[in-house]
């Protein structure tokens, strides 16, 4: 067995090779580069690269590692245990739906190709002592990159990923529904819900005044709405995160900074939130973080509707019927889903949205999510 990284400065060359050679079966490893990323692109691990040689061929990887016990994110992956989730995914829960697909797909699998990148190593370890995790995958970014720029993502990009995301969750919704037993022992606990009982939201909550003052200097029109969100904040957090759904399987984290993009094609990463919830809040979230305000308005019909086309001929694939129609899935991306975004958003609003450069499409997505969501807002 590999020995676990319980801090950034374990991650070595040697133990990079020795790692490699124990979960590949291969002597014939050298590590040719190797460096540590110190860029904060995330906040939830390490980060490094290299290059290695694997009989003879030249491999390009990605490593990310627990953060140091001073860290001030690292009592978030402590307590949430979202590193065993992640790491599972790879390990366990993926395989278990690649075998599924193809079982009832001619043997043939789209989740096996060209959806996420390809994991070589990686545990965990979630005793108090030894609390460590690694993920060692594939370095695919000289092909794919994260899109930052305030355009945001084009028709392609996002219709290529949510299409990529419609056939995750018809094979995971049709994999729960034959292996209920299986995804019980994934435990596959929301992490929404968990965030329900942190010190942060209880803290956030009961002091709403700054948040309804920070977006109404943003937009005055917006200091009413987020009035109510406070006053209702209970009913709407709990609908938007669907903490009563457990059906679908979902990446419950798909914003823009979770998929690598070329100019036609994608890769989904960061799988630490997996759980049962509903397609809506993924669709919502991609939507309202990765397109222009323009394009919010033009395109998020057809998107959907893309969406809708490709779970529902996955479902048709492996022979199970489709649950819901396409104006069922319309409205709840634009209701509950998009609700689900703005929650997010005004809980991280900096984090989220200023540092990462798109403010005006996050606050063009809270007034989507105001104008659909009558229910609340309306006398």
């Amino acid at each position: 067995m590999a020995k676990m990284i319980t801090s950034p400065s374990e991650v070595t060359e040697e133990w990079l090779k020795e790692t490699l050679q124990l979960n590949l079966k291969e002597d014939s490893i050298e590590v040719v580069h190797f460096e540590k990323i110190t860029a904060k692109n995330g906040y939830l691990s390490g980060a490094f690269k290299a290059q290695v040689k694997i009989k003879d061929q030249v491999q390009k990887l990605f490593i990310k590692s627990i953060l140091d016990k001073d860290d001030e994110f690292r009592y978030f992956m402590d307590k949430n245990a979202m590193d065993r989730i992640e790491i599972q995914f790879y390990n366990i829960f993926l395989p278990q739906l690649i075998q599924y697909e193809k079982e009832n797909f001619q043997g043939k699998s789209e989740l096996e190709q060209g959806f996420v990148p390809k994991v070589l190593a990686a545990d965990y370890c979630l005793d108090v002592e030894k609390r460590g995790f690694y993920i060692v995958m594939e370095d695919i970014s000289d092909q794919f990159d994260i899109v930052k720029d305030k355009e945001g993502l084009s028709f392609v990009q996002i219709t290529n990923a949510l299409e990529k995301l419609a056939r995750f969750h018809a094979i995971g919704y049709g994999f729960s529904k034959a292996h209920p037993d299986a995804i019980k022992d994934w435990d596959l606990e929301p992490l929404y819900e968990k965030f329900k009982s942190d010190p942060f939201m209880d803290g956030f909550h009961n002091d709403f005044q700054p948040t309804v003052d920070l977006f109404a200097s943003l937009d005055p029109a917006l200091k009413e709405p987020l009035e109510i969100i406070g006053k209702r904040w209970d009913e709407i957090y709990d609908k938007s995160y669907y903490l009563n759904e457990k059906t679908y399987l979902t990446h419950t984290d798909f914003w823009l900074n979770n998929i690598l993009f070329s100019a036609n094609d994608s890769r989904i990463l960061d799988w630490q939130c997996v759980c049962l919830a509903h397609p809506a809040m993924d669709i919502a979230f991609i939507i309202g973080t990765g397109l222009s305000p323009k394009h919010i308005n033009q395109w998020t019909n057809e998107i959907i509707e893309k969406y809708f086309e490709k779970f529902q001929s996955s479902c048709k694939d492996i022979n199970i019927d489709c649950p819901f129609s396409l104006d069922e899935i319309m409205d709840q991306t634009k209701t509950n889903g998009m609700m689900g975004l703005v929650i997010f958003l005004i809980m991280g609003w900096d984090v989220f949205a200023v540092k990462q450069g798109f403010k005006e499409r996050g606050l063009e997505a809270i007034r989507c999510a105001i104008k659909e969501n009558t229910q609340y807002f309306s006398e």
